[in-house]
């Protein structure tokens, strides 16, 4: 644009210049057709008078090109700032749109509620649970869309928006589908370094998926939460297998929840705790149980009073009830993952822990999601559905499935 500004200023120059010679030539064709003076006295008796009349011409002729040369000028000088002031305006409006699309993609990224959907929906998700619950102050609970930091899909997940203030997301589910089969697909809670179960074993320390959020009660369940999800706190819910996920709540026989924060201090989430913190890597030789695990107090808001019925008889002695136990060990060296509502006394934790396998160190066939035979195995030892009785649990306990949300 500011070579088309330089060519008019040039030609309007040009313009002004020829037409300042063209009077100058018109001028001097004047003067050469004037009559010549015959009489020499009489030219000598003119010259004086002539020569006046000729520069008082001339002088007019040339103040005259001037004033029209700066007319020209002025009025090129005014266009070209016209002009150059329409352009930056078209170019202010020009950026102005561009920042605008950008925090529009900004906001997007950051999931902050926008106006292509209400918060927590498929075109709008949400960090987490917690992030819908302070955010747009939801107090009802049900599914709701959310993609944590780091992640590229949104994802359906359950939120308890009522539970000790609310903002609970279900990240997973440990579901006994068969307490007498072993090592089987649907065990997915266990661990074991065997090559023929790696697809699905060590699940508490990857992040691989599994479940739906709406089957979790029916299936074992996990979500990209799980890993992605920064939290401070877990909440465990006990329900009966196959429990509508919306009604959990109200059919639980127990619930827990830490409040210490605890998982700030272990990268925020279960899948840092154990992989950076409490590994489960199986011991290849029997050696001394270790004291080497994380008991975090809990706060029961259902079931407290059933505390007793929920731990073995031959247990009550050996376990601390008002903790969650993160890694615990047998005597014979297995590492299991969690001790539900409980903290260990001793190392007998093949009858209270979950996620983990029997005789470990030798890398037996005896894994669940619960353990089997004489531990959790209230099916052959227990024939009453409501008492646990010695070691092992009751059918209401095995039957059962343990619900793990973050907040």
């Amino acid at each position: 644009m500011d070579n088309d500004y330089r060519a008019r200023n040039e030609n309007v120059r040009a313009i002004a210049f020829n037409s300042i010679l063209a009077a100058c030539d018109q001028n001097e064709e004047i003067y050469s057709n004037e009559p010549r003076q015959e009489n020499a006295g009489a030219r000598q008796n003119n010259v004086q008078p002539a020569q006046n009349k000729r520069h008082s011409q001339k002088f007019w002729k040339i103040f005259a090109s001037i004033i029209f040369v700066v007319i020209i000028t002025v009025s090129a000088v005014v266009i070209h700032y016209t002009l150059a002031n329409k352009a930056a305006v078209d170019c202010t409006s020009t950026s102005s749109q561009n920042s605008g699309d950008k925090v529009t993609t900004t906001t997007t990224t950051t999931n902050t509620p926008t106006n292509t959907g209400t918060y927590g929906t498929l075109t709008n998700p949400a960090l987490s649970c917690l992030d819908i619950k302070n955010t747009s102050g939801v107090t009802n609970d049900g599914y709701y869309f959310l993609q944590p930091s780091g992640t590229v899909v949104p994802f359906q997940a359950f939120c308890d928006m009522t539970t000790s203030g609310g903002g609970w997301t279900l990240v997973a589910s440990v579901h006994e589908n068969d307490i007498i089969g072993k090592c089987t697909t649907g065990d997915m809670w266990f661990s074991n370094d065997l090559p023929r179960y790696s697809l699905f074993s060590r699940n508490w320390e990857n992040t691989n998926l599994f479940g739906k959020a709406d089957k979790a009660t029916s299936a074992d369940y996990k979500n990209i939460g799980y890993s992605s999800i920064k939290a401070a706190n877990l909440m465990l819910r006990h329900v009966p297998n196959k429990t509508p996920v919306d009604q959990s709540k109200s059919l639980a026989s127990l619930q827990y929840h830490t409040s210490n924060n605890f998982l700030d201090e272990h990268g925020g989430n279960l899948f840092t705790t154990y992989t950076r913190h409490y590994p489960m890597n199986p011991k290849s030789t029997v050696a001394p149980c270790a004291s080497n695990h994380l008991a975090v107090p809990v706060t029961y808001t259902i079931g407290k009073s059933t505390l007793s019925n929920f731990v073995p008889p031959s247990m009550h002695s050996a376990t601390t009830t008002g903790f969650l136990q993160i890694r615990a060990e047998s005597y014979d060296g297995t590492y299991y993952a969690m001790c539900p509502a409980v903290k260990l006394n001793n190392c007998d934790g093949q009858y209270v822990c979950i996620g983990g396998v029997k005789n470990g160190y030798t890398q037996s066939n005896d894994c669940n999601d619960y353990t089997v035979n004489t531990d959790w195995n209230g099916l052959t030892n227990n024939p009453d559905y409501h008492t646990s009785k010695t070691y092992a649990h009751s059918t209401t306990d095995i039957e059962s499935t343990i619900m793990i949300f973050y907040r």
